[in-house]
């Protein structure tokens, strides 16, 4: 019985030892939890942490992105806006480069053609060959003022009405007096060089029409002038320009023209601005001459040296050309660039 009870205590002894040490083990696997726990909260906290760094710095980053991709279109949208008006200024340079190279061959063109009329003009060439021989001799036959053509200007709108009013009296030769006539004749005579009529200022007398003819002519539609009203001259040469134009009406269409010379009666000669000419008792002539060689040469030539003188005004080409460079060469790609 002892022996026993002996074996049941040392069988209890043991089994306390035994749940003595399952204890110590279970506390001890409870201390490692507890502190794997807390190491594993620590190491929780530390990445939440990062975690929001992280998330703060990729905020920041996407708002720097963000901010970037509008700079660049900014960048972008000024680019295209440059190119735009660098394409726009290079062809507005083109085009004022032609412009430039246009008037500078017109004005070269007028300036030979002016030339031209001068030498014209010095050498009478338009003339024919006795006129021409008595102009070229005036200074050593004396007395000789010049053709009727030489001395008068007007309007080049009128040009083609007054060549057709003038007719061959254009290349009359108007001199001093009598005297003069007679020796310039006897010049063409002796070196057979052809023939001329000449308006000795002595003899020559104004004309006009009557003042009821007059008055009908005046207030009939599409009436421009007299013909001597249209043209400028000396003073001194007014009864030859009188005699030669002052019964000529200058209408500017043919249909008024004709109106206006059925009321007068065809008493009165008149010629429209494209030279159809209405004669007195009736007849008509009219068309248009296959050579465009005008014997009016002092006219045409005022005229272009009138328009060179301005064109010579207008900025110089080397200038120009200067200023339009300078804006083009302002290029807008370096401003992309400089970003």
């Amino acid at each position: 019985m002892i022996e026993q009870l002996r074996e049941r205590f040392v069988a209890f002894l043991q089994e306390e030892a035994d749940v003595s040490n399952q204890l110590t083990r279970i506390e001890n696997d409870l201390e490692n939890s507890r502190q794997q726990t807390q190491k594993q909260e620590e190491q929780l906290e530390s990445l939440k942490e990062q975690l929001a760094s992280a998330k703060s710095k990729a905020s920041e980053q996407e708002a720097a992105l963000k901010s970037a991709k509008e700079e660049v279109q900014s960048l972008l949208a000024d680019y295209q806006t440059n190119a735009k008006q660098e394409e726009e200024q290079k062809q507005a340079y083109q085009s004022q480069q032609n412009q430039l190279f246009d008037r500078l061959d017109s004005l070269k063109n007028k300036q030979a053609k002016a030339q031209s009329l001068e030498n014209i003009l010095k050498n009478h060439s338009n003339f024919y060959a006795g006129v021409k021989s008595v102009l070229q001799e005036k200074n050593r036959l004396g007395g000789i003022i010049g053709a009727v053509s030489e001395h008068l200007t007007f309007d080049v709108r009128f040009q083609t009405a007054l060549e057709i009013a003038l007719g061959a009296s254009s290349q009359h030769i108007i001199v001093e007096d009598e005297q003069a006539a007679t020796k310039a004749i006897d010049f063409l005579k002796r070196n057979r060089a052809g023939r001329a009529t000449f308006l000795p200022l002595t003899t020559i007398k104004a004309r006009s029409i009557s003042g009821q003819n007059q008055d009908v002519i005046a207030s009939s539609p599409g009436f421009l002038g007299m013909a001597d009203e249209l043209v400028t001259f000396d003073t001194k040469l007014e009864a030859i320009f009188k005699n030669l134009l002052a019964t000529t009406a200058i209408f500017d269409t043919i249909e008024h023209a004709r109106d206006a010379a059925r009321k007068v009666r065809y008493q009165v000669r008149m010629v429209t601005l494209d030279g159809t000419e209405l004669r007195t008792g009736g007849s008509y002539a009219g068309g248009a001459n296959r050579q465009n060689n005008s014997i009016f040469i002092k006219p045409e030539l005022e005229q272009l040296q009138k328009e060179i003188a301005q064109e010579e005004k207008a900025p110089s080409s080397r200038g120009r050309k200067s200023e339009i460079s300078s804006r083009s060469l302002d290029c807008p790609h370096s401003d992309f660039g400089d970003h």
